[in-house]
């Protein structure tokens, strides 16, 4: 019924939860040396569940409207939680990156970036379009296509055959 009634949200329920448990796990590990409490809540899971209920929604909403850049949610998910190990690991430097927001959001989308290339997707090729009409057509864009690896790893391909719901095509 879900597939049938909601389709995007059935072919991105992998990417969803793996993005949603990530970033549940990175705003414990922000905030888990501080003891405080929000109605009866430490802080460090009270901030998981947020992290998790704003970012998973606005992951979704990345899938339906720029599924192109589906592949980059779940690298900035890994790099987030990456960073939040680091901050956990080292909390006077930690500290530091927690005040300046500008910052983390630079080092998060970044190694997302450096991430997505190197270790979880290699590299993806685009689809070329044959015209210039055909590339402003809206729905050109929101239309979800297989990925097309290059050089990729046989992890990679797993990785992302897993995430994607479907074999990526070699290209």
């Amino acid at each position: 019924m879900l597939e049938r009634n909601f389709p995007t949200f059935w072919k991105e329920r992998k990417r969803l939860a793996f993005v949603a448990v990530l970033a549940f796990l990175a705003g414990f590990l922000f905030y888990a040396r501080v003891d405080a409490y929000v109605f009866g809540v430490q802080v460090g899971v009270a901030t998981g569940l947020i992290y998790a209920a704003v970012i998973a929604p606005a992951a979704l909403i990345i899938c339906l409207f720029l599924p192109r850049m589906r592949f980059l949610i779940e690298a900035i998910a890994v790099s987030r939680l990456l960073v939040a190990l680091f901050v956990f690991a080292f909390p006077a430097i930690g500290q530091e990156l927690l005040l300046q927001p500008i910052l983390m959001a630079i080092l998060v989308v970044s190694l997302g970036a450096v991430l997505s290339r190197t270790v979880l997707h290699g590299k993806i090729v685009r689809f070329r379009t044959r015209t210039w009409r055909a590339a402003l057509r809206p729905r050109h864009h929101l239309r979800r296509r297989p990925v097309r690896l290059q050089s990729a790893t046989d992890w990679q391909r797993r990785f992302v055959g897993w995430v994607d719901d479907t074999a990526p095509i070699t290209a």
